[in-house]
């Protein structure tokens, strides 16, 4: 399955504990490395990554971004109209994107490849008033990297 088929809308409005369901149902066997799921909050968003990715903030503008990271997966939340979106990427060969909804917010999600240390990129922006405001970033290693990203876009809830 390509990111860009992510297509329908997933997931509704929902309360945190619905979201820790949706963790729990996650099947580790579609993981060569991730086998335990568990549910973030990050403002008013929730969203399921893999337990061993530790937690810390990072620079941005406006500050309060998150980071989760291990030594395959860097997963980054921007928050605002500063959040980073692709630019020139769009002129690789392997770019793609698609628009879709996580509850009743308008999402963008695009993914391309990359020579630098991560080679896997996916991001999802929320939509706000038809620009590209906070965004959610993948950024992997590994090959089990579109699974992944696929999860976590399709766990975020948004309450």
């Amino acid at each position: 399955m390509s990111l860009v088929s992510f297509g329908a809308a997933r997931g509704q409005e929902t309360s945190k504990s619905a979201a820790l369901n949706d963790c729990d149902r996650i099947n580790p066997g579609n993981f060569t490395i991730y086998k335990k799921w568990v549910q973030e909050q990050v403002r008013n968003v929730s969203l399921c990554i893999p337990s061993n990715l530790k937690r810390s903030e990072k620079k941005c503008i406006g500050g309060g971004c998150i980071k989760f990271q291990d030594d395959e997966l860097y997963i980054s939340f921007d928050f605002g109209i500063s959040a980073g979106r692709p630019t020139f990427e769009k002129r690789y060969s392997t770019y793609k994107e698609s628009f879709a909804k996580a509850g009743n917010q308008d999402v963008w999600i695009w993914s391309y490849e990359d020579a630098g240390e991560y080679k896997r990129n996916y991001g999802m922006n929320f939509l706000e008033n038809g620009r590209a405001g906070t965004g959610i970033y993948v950024f992997a290693k590994s090959a089990d990297a579109l699974k992944v990203a696929e999860t976590i876009f399709h766990s975020v809830k948004i309450f």
